[in-house]
């Protein structure tokens, strides 16, 4: 939903699921991240109208430049878009060992993809040489543990929305004592 600043009106409403927006004000673009089909969806800002989409099975991004340079991430692939055509720039992948990116973001003329075990970092026009990816995994002091990174709440691997979760009845019995414990048989009605 778009409302004037103004009058606080409504003035257009999206037909898009937006689980993430990302706007870009040089074009007036909204960017949608996960739209209905994984992808990420370009809509105008003044009618919410889509105006395109790129990516599939998007999982985390998008992260956007001035310039319109758009960087996803589709597990281990990380991509880069022209915004204003919507083409893919490059692509390349993530080292496994790192784990799958969860965030994307970019610094300087790097493109950075945060993954549980580390940074890949990829120049802004794209790997031209295997040299040019820079990796980088923490240095932790001796009797210090990373800690996990756990994916955005609510979210599931390529993106879609997790059904929520039912939760446990617990009964307590005062008799005893007085310690919440699950019901037989799951907990669930």
């Amino acid at each position: 939903m778009a409302l004037d600043a103004r009058t606080g009106r409504e003035t257009a409403a999206g037909v898009t699921d937006c689980q993430g927006f990302t706007v870009h004000e040089k074009s007036g673009s909204v960017l949608c991240a996960p739209g209905e089909d994984g992808s990420v969806t370009v809509l105008d800002s003044a009618s919410l109208r889509r105006k395109g989409s790129f990516g599939s099975g998007v999982t985390a991004g998008p992260a956007v430049t001035a310039d319109g340079l758009v960087a996803v991430v589709s597990g281990l692939r990380v991509a880069t878009y022209d915004l204003a055509s919507g083409r893919e720039r490059w692509h390349a992948d993530s080292p496994a060992y790192l784990g799958e990116p969860g965030e994307v973001y970019f610094a300087g003329d790097r493109v950075l993809a945060v993954a549980n075990e580390g940074v890949v970092t990829f120049p802004e026009g794209g790997p031209a040489a295997p040299d040019e990816v820079e990796t980088f995994r923490p240095n932790l002091p001796d009797g210090v543990h990373r800690p996990v990174r756990r994916r955005r709440a609510g979210r599931r691997r390529g993106g879609l929305p997790r059904p929520p979760r039912r939760p446990r009845r617990l009964r307590i019995s005062a008799l005893t004592d007085g310690v919440a414990r699950p019901l037989r048989g799951g907990g669930t009605p």
